[in-house]
């Protein structure tokens, strides 16, 4: 096992720097579809300036509730990168 490299603090780091080293491997797999670590980092940068266009900003605090794992990865390291953190909300704790 390699030590894992202290400049590579955040999880959208590693995602960013195995995007530079291998950016068509596969990442996340769902539902039968592999995403690379160059989808992940573009819908990392398209969801960060959604939300950023959405006024999340650094320090908020961010419900998220998204049935499609890899989504609900996007939007939380897209938060991530804002600065903002997240709370994972289940279906059931969200209000009607």
């Amino acid at each position: 096992m390699q030590p894992r490299d202290p400049t590579l603090a955040s999880t959208a780091q590693r995602i960013l720097h195995w995007y530079h080293r291998t950016p068509h491997a596969p990442a996340v797999l769902e539902h039968g579809r592999a995403f690379s670590y160059g989808d992940l980092a573009a819908g990392i940068v398209q969801w960060a300036h959604a939300l950023a266009a959405s006024s999340v900003r650094p320090g908020m605090l961010v419900g998220l509730q998204h049935p499609l794992r890899y989504l609900h990865l996007l939007l939380i390291e897209a938060c991530e990168v804002l600065g903002a953190t997240t709370v994972s909300l289940s279906a059931g704790d969200v209000a009607s």
